[in-house]
């Protein structure tokens, strides 16, 4: 139990950080927000915060950054079933 408390609120400040400093960075970098919500949508673990990012970041970025993020969420799909299939042959 303490593991896996640990390992959440790790997770959870992580996507904390990356909310409020994603934004910063990028508009420190001069990224389009084309650019900022493909970063934004790789590098976020979190789909709320990758929205949340964005939305800070600007308008621009809001549409990338979710398409970016949930296609990556999509793609677990095949992977999964993949292992799944593969562990039980």
């Amino acid at each position: 139990k303490e593991d896996a408390a640990l390992a959440l609120g790790t997770v959870f400040s992580l996507n904390a950080l990356a909310l409020l400093t994603f934004p910063l960075l990028g508009r420190a970098l001069g990224m389009t927000p084309e650019a900022f919500g493909v970063w934004a949508g790789i590098g976020v673990h979190d789909v709320a915060s990758v929205v949340g990012a964005a939305t800070a970041f600007g308008p621009g970025a809001l549409a990338t950054a979710t398409a970016v993020k949930l296609s990556r969420v999509l793609y677990l799909l095949p992977i999964v079933a993949f292992v799944a299939w593969r562990r039980r042959g």
